[in-house]
C-alpha cells in the first residue's frame, strides 16, 4: 500500500503523522541469500548534500580543510572514490537514489517533474519492513515532486541556512524512541546563491565591487556570453562555495550530534552521498544542470556503519542508483528485483574486493528538451568506464577523456583509442534500447514552479 506523509512535527505547516508500526528491534537472522557480514544495522540513515562537488571534502583530496565532520565519517567508513551523478540535477539525482533506477528509467529528468506515484522507493520498502520514516531537508520541496512517497513524515525547512532542522531532527529522534528508523536529511546549502552566517562570510576576503550578482540571472548573462565574469567575481563566488562547504560540514556534524545523543548512530548503518558538483569555470560558472563533466558528476559517497570496514576506498565506479541494493543487502534483507542499480555490498565486506566481479558503465544523460530548462548544447550523456569518459552531444563529435591523468578533461583522445569509443558507444545505445519504455513524470504545479525559479531554476 502506497502510504502518504503528513508534515513532521514543527516545520512548515503543523501537521500530524499516523502511528507507523511499531519496530522490529534488533535485526533477525539473514534470510537464505543474503550476503553475510560481521554485523547488522539496527536503523538506516541517508544523508544527501545538494551541489557539494566531491573535491572539496579532504577525504577527496581537498587540502583546505573545508570538511572535518565529514572526513572523519570517512575514515570511520568506506569511501567511493569515483560515484558519478546519473544527472547534475537535484529531483533526477534524488529519484533516482531512492528508487534504485536511473532519471530516464524513473520518469524524474528535471526538478520540474514529479515522481510517478507507480515507482517504490527507498521509504516505501524500509516501511514494510517496520521501519518508522521520517526526512528533513531545506529549501527544496521534495514533497511538491512526489519523493517523499513512503515516508511517516516529512519536514521542510524553507531557509537556505537549514536553522531548523538540527532542533526538528532532535525532536523527531526523541518522538520515535525504542523503534526501528530510516531517516533522510538533505542539505542545501551549497547551492547558489549562497546565504552564510557571519562566521563563515568572514573567510571570504575575495573583493568584487562590480554589478554582477550572485544570481540566476547574472549566471545567466555568463553562461549565454553576453557578459564576461572578473577574475575577482569569479575568485569571490568559489571562495563564497567553499565557505558554503564548510558551514554544511558544521551542520553535518550537528547532526551527528543529535544522533548520538539519542544512541542512534553506532548502530545506524549511513550512506552519505552529493546529489551532484557544482561549476567553477568561465561561462558555466554556478551552472550544473546543463554541464556534463566531473565538476558536475563526480559524487562524493561515504558509508559507515555496522558491517562497514572502516578506512577502505574503492575505485571501482558507483552511482546513486546502487543504494537501495546495497542497503537491503547490508540489513541482512532480499534485494528487490528490477532494480537498474547493483549492490555494492560485497565491495564493502568483502576481504579480496579486488576478486570482486565488478565490470560496468555508468551513464549520465541530458534529455533533449526538459521542463524548467534545456541543456546547454541539446541532448548529451557521458559514458564511463574505468579512468575513460566518453561524451556524447548532439549534433557534435564524440569526445573521449582520461579523466585520472585529465580530470578537467581538457583533450580529445578519441583518435588513440577507437576501440575505447566504440565499446561506450555500444555500451551506450544498448542502456538507451533497455530504458526506451520509461514511464513519464508529471508537471510540477504553478506553485512549485515558482518555487524552483526562486532557487535560481529556470
Amino acid at each position: 500500500m502506497r502510504r502518504s506523509a503528513a508534515l513532521l512535527l514543527g516545520l512548515g505547516v503543523a501537521g500530524a503523522c499516523d502511528d507507523p508500526p511499531a519496530g522490529r528491534g534488533a535485526a533477525a537472522a539473514p534470510p537464505e541469500g543474503a550476503a553475510v557480514v560481521a554485523a547488522r544495522p539496527r536503523d538506516v540513515i541517508v544523508l544527501t548534500l545538494d551541489t557539494f562537488r566531491a573535491d572539496r571534502m579532504g577525504c577527496y583530496g581537498h587540502p583546505g580543510g573545508l570538511t572535518p565532520h565529514l572526513d572523519r565519517i570517512a575514515a570511520e567508513g568506506t569511501r567511493f572514490a569515483h560515484a558519478m551523478a546519473p544527472m547534475p540535477c537535484t529531483a533526477p539525482a534524488h529519484a533516482a537514489l531512492f528508487t534504485g533506477l536511473s532519471p530516464r528509467l524513473c520518469g524524474v529528468t528535471s526538478n520540474f517533474l514529479t515522481a510517478p506515484d507507480t515507482l517504490d522507493t527507498l521509504a516505501e520498502r524500509l516501511a514494510r519492513l517496520g521501519f518508522a520514516t521520517g526526512a528533513l531537508f531545506n529549501a527544496f520541496d521534495f514533497a511538491a515532486i512526489n519523493l517523499v512517497q513512503g515516508f511517516d513524515g516529512f519536514g521542510l525547512d524553507k531557509g537556505r541556512r537549514a536553522e531548523r532542522l538540527v532542533p526538528e531532527l532532535k525532536r523527531y529522534l526523541q518522538s520515535t524512541r525504542g523503534r526501528r528508523r530510516f531517516t533522510w536529511l538533505h542539505l542545501f546549502i551549497p547551492h547558489g546563491p549562497h546565504d552564510l552566517p557571519p562566521e563563515f562570510a568572514a573567510r571570504v576576503t575575495a573583493r568584487y565591487d562590480g554589478p554582477l550578482q550572485e544570481d540566476f540571472f547574472s549566471m545567466e548573462k555568463l553562461r549565454t556570453g553576453e557578459v564576461v565574469a572578473p577574475p575577482e567575481f569569479v575568485e569571490r563566488y568559489r571562495q563564497r562555495y567553499d565557505a558554503a562547504i564548510a558551514f554544511t560540514d558544521a551542520r553535518v556534524g550537528e547532526i551527528r550530534a543529535a544522533f548520538e545523543a539519542e544512541r542512534a548512530w553506532d548502530d545506524a548503518l549511513l550512506l552519505v552521498v552529493t546529489d551532484h558538483g557544482e561549476s567553477l569555470e568561465g561561462r558555466t560558472l554556478g551552472f550544473h544542470a546543463p554541464v556534463l563533466n566531473q565538476e558536475t558528476l563526480h559524487a562524493a559517497m561515504l558509508w559507515r556503519g555496522p558491517g562497514v570496514p572502516a578506512g577502505r576506498v574503492k575505485d571501482q565506479l558507483a552511482q546513486p542508483m546502487d543504494a537501495v541494493p546495497t542497503v537491503f543487502e547490508l540489513l541482512g534483507e532480499p534485494i528487490p528485483g528490477e532494480l537498474e542499480g547493483r549492490s555494492l555490498a560485497e565491495l564493502i565486506t568483502s576481504d579480496d574486493p579486488d576478486g570482486v566481479d565488478w565490470t560496468r558503465h555508468a551513464i549520465a544523460s541530458l534529455p533533449t528538451r526538459f521542463e524548467g530548462k534545456s541543456g546547454e548544447d541539446g541532448e548529451a550523456a557521458a559514458i564511463r568506464s574505468g579512468r575513460f569518459v566518453l561524451l556524447l552531444r548532439e549534433g557534435r563529435d564524440r569526445a573521449l577523456h582520461d579523466v585520472v591523468a585529465d580530470p578537467r578533461q581538457t583533450t580529445d583522445i578519441a583518435a588513440d583509442h577507437p576501440d575505447v569509443v566504440r565499446a561506450l558507444e555500444a555500451a551506450f545505445e544498448e542502456w538507451v534500447r533497455a530504458t526506451r519504455e520509461a514511464p513519464t513524470g508529471g508537471v510540477v504545479s504553478p506553485e512549485m514552479a515558482a518555487q524552483l525559479r526562486k532557487l535560481g531554476y529556470q
